[in-house]
């Protein structure tokens, strides 16, 4: 099948040299090249300082991610605080991810301005205040939707900047390491956050635990002024060895793996139908605790959409004579089509049956393996594709993300009411199987089409070049 992609010798985007095998070692070529003698360039960083910046970006995306998710085993005692519809509740969430969406076409341009650093150091600092914004408003919903509304726009920049500076410090054959760990931290504070938000909501109340998220994300503004350097070079490297096109010239374009963004990029409304379907009356610890089976799960996912999927395409890449297509990741998108498929079957038919717990957080899991591959997956495609634009990618996908999870929670409780959890759960399965079949069409025709957007100059065309 790889013959169908590398079949065309024209100059396309995204297709680069990986591997030179002409000494017959196998030799990885450095992309991007480093420059020859300048200490400042964060790709000449020892390795120490490049794994402590990851960490504090991972911690930094994991408090981020704490926050989105934080009050979903809150929710029934927020509608008694507040006298008001549970759907009232969701409403603040809706306010977090819209912000977030708009907000995020606002940071990464600013990110590429001025730097990195700003934006860490700005958006930490925001992004803990607004957590004790949040936690006033739990006798107050006015204040409280506020408060979520500019969470969002403070926490955006986890969508996008630590992708951008796992770029800046890494060669691309050292990514798919980095690139976990970050989708670990994301994928934790998604899972895990409401998990321990659960047992403080419980022993105390909702308003603690936005406090106790805010003074942990204040207090990491120390180690990331003191140990956050800016990864943004400004110098000038030297050209990266590349794919010869028709006209002789060399294609330099860079790879990049991103691992999932903050919710599932694919289909947003996995998360949010996790969050509203489960009709056991649990307390707040034990919904909490149904998080767990989404987290497994993802910890799966990361393995099988980073490890495997890069053993995948480096397998071929070694195979074309080391050249790398985009195309080589998308096989691995069949297996998250079937993890998918099979557990929205599990959660809708366990759930719609009253099953014992076991049942749907079983399904559950299984449901976060196949939304964790497909996300990263489809992101890294994109950026695979054309690096050149990996900033308008990122800022597009999450602002696209954020506008389909927000009108998720116009509608999710109405439509688990009006039709039942097993109508809601195989409805995710078709959409998302709908959007997997797309990438059998891309598998055979994708250097095709983007030959055909290079030859058109259509970047160019809308000034994105």
């Amino acid at each position: 099948m790889t013959s169908q992609i590398t079949s065309d010798s024209h100059e396309a985007p995204g297709t680069i040299l990986l591997y030179d095998k002409r000494n017959g070692t196998d030799q990885v070529i450095l992309v991007p090249q480093p420059s020859s003698n300048d200490s400042n360039d964060p790709l000449r960083w020892s390795k120490r300082k490049k794994w402590t910046v990851l960490l504090i970006g991972a911690f930094y995306a994991f408090m981020g991610s704490v926050t989105g998710p934080i009050m979903a085993a809150g929710m029934i005692p927020l509608t008694k605080s507040l006298n008001t519809s549970l759907q009232r509740i969701t409403y603040a969430n809706g306010a977090t991810l819209i912000c977030q969406g708009v907000a995020t076409t606002l940071w990464m341009p600013f990110a590429i301005k001025y730097g990195r650093r700003p934006v860490y150091l700005l958006s930490n600092l925001l992004m803990g205040i607004a957590c004790f914004w949040c936690g006033l408003g739990d006798t107050n919903y006015g204040v409280l939707v506020s408060g979520r509304a500019f969470l969002g726009i403070f926490e955006a920049p986890i969508e996008s900047i630590v992708p951008s500076t796992i770029t800046d410090i890494f060669f691309l054959h050292e990514r798919g390491e980095k690139v976990s760990v970050y989708g670990m931290a994301v994928l934790g504070g998604n899972e895990l956050g409401p998990m321990f938000s659960a047992f403080i909501i419980q022993n105390l109340n909702m308003r603690w635990a936005f406090f106790i998220v805010g003074i942990i994300i204040l207090a990491a503004e120390i180690p990331m002024f003191f140990f956050m350097p800016e990864t943004k070079y400004g110098g000038v490297r030297p050209e990266v060895p590349g794919v010869a096109g028709r006209d002789g010239k060399v294609v330099e374009i860079e790879l990049s793996d991103v691992s999932k963004n903050r919710e599932k990029m694919v289909i947003p409304v996995v998360k949010e139908g996790e969050k509203e379907s489960i009709p056991y009356e649990f307390d707040s610890q034990a919904q909490g605790l149904i998080f767990l089976s989404p987290f497994i799960g993802s910890i799966i996912g990361t393995y099988l959409c980073g490890p495997l999927s890069d053993a995948i395409a480096n397998f071929y890449t070694k195979r074309n004579r080391g050249i790398r297509e985009p195309e080589m990741r998308l096989p691995a998108c069949a297996i998250a089509a079937l993890f998918t498929a099979v557990g929205a079957i599990i959660v809708a038919v366990t759930l719609n049956n009253r099953s014992h717990w076991s049942g749907p957080a079983i399904g559950l899991g299984v449901l976060s393996i196949g939304a964790q591959m497909g996300a990263t997956l489809a992101m890294a495609y994109s950026l695979d594709s054309h690096k050149e634009l990996s900033a308008e990618l990122m800022v597009a996908v999450a602002s696209m993300k954020s506008a389909i999870a927000w009108i998720w929670t116009w509608v999710i409780n109405d439509f688990i009411a009006a039709r039942g959890p097993l109508t809601v759960f195989l409805t995710i399965m078709a959409i998302n199987i709908a959007v997997y079949a797309t990438t059998l069409l891309l598998y055979v025709k994708g250097k095709a089409a983007r030959i055909w957007i290079h030859e058109k100059n259509l970047l160019g065309f809308m000034g994105l070049n």
